[in-house]
């Protein structure tokens, strides 16, 4: 081909597309929205799990949590719609939110007194080892099969149902098992009240 054929045929390739593309400013916003009413409704599912976690032990409302937790998780890899996406991630919010206080309590409540500020502190680093996994996940599973971004919801819903089912074999805490015994003598235990 000769340059000047070249030319004529390169400058046509180049010309930008009649569809001007959506402002990603505009487009962001939205997407975080997801983000934010997730974390937002945090703080409703703490208060109802931890209620339920003080009231009827720490095991069940933990395995119950979860299961609602992976549901929605694994229900999110299902939306088709912004609407759904935005339901699905605000019953995640409340979800989320009763995680980390029942797991707390059942990791530290029956540890020894000099080794609960170092499990606390390993506890609490889960959130961002969490995060961590979630990249790696991200970058070894959504682009390399054809379901994309939805198939790392299914795989992040699916694994917290092995920890559920882990939970539902092993014992109620012996911490929660006295609480209980003093209730039935119609004593209290710190706050929580006959």
């Amino acid at each position: 081909m000769k340059i000047g054929k070249y030319l004529v045929t390169r400058f046509t390739t180049l010309a930008p597309p009649g569809v001007v593309p959506a402002n990603p400013i505009k487009l962001l916003p939205h997407i975080t929205w997801g983000i934010t009413v997730t974390l937002m409704l945090r703080s409703v599912g703490a208060i109802v799990f931890g209620i339920a976690g003080d009231r009827f032990g720490r095991k069940w409302p933990f395995v119950i949590n979860i299961a609602f937790y992976a549901t929605l998780e694994i229900l999110t890899g299902f939306c088709t719609t912004y609407g759904q996406f935005i339901v699905c991630r605000r019953l995640f919010g409340v979800a989320m939110g009763g995680i980390y206080g029942n797991c707390a309590t059942t990791a530290l409540e029956d540890a020894p007194e000099d080794a609960r500020g170092l499990l606390s502190g390993i506890l609490q680093q889960g959130y961002a080892m969490g995060y961590l996994l979630a990249a790696a996940f991200n970058m070894a599973i959504t682009h390399n099969q054809p379901y994309g971004w939805r198939a790392l919801f299914w795989l992040a819903g699916f694994l917290p149902l092995l920890v559920a089912l882990w939970r539902i074999f092993l014992p109620e805490t012996k911490t929660f098992l006295s609480i209980k015994e003093a209730r039935k003598a119609g004593k209290t235990k710190g706050n929580i009240h006959a």
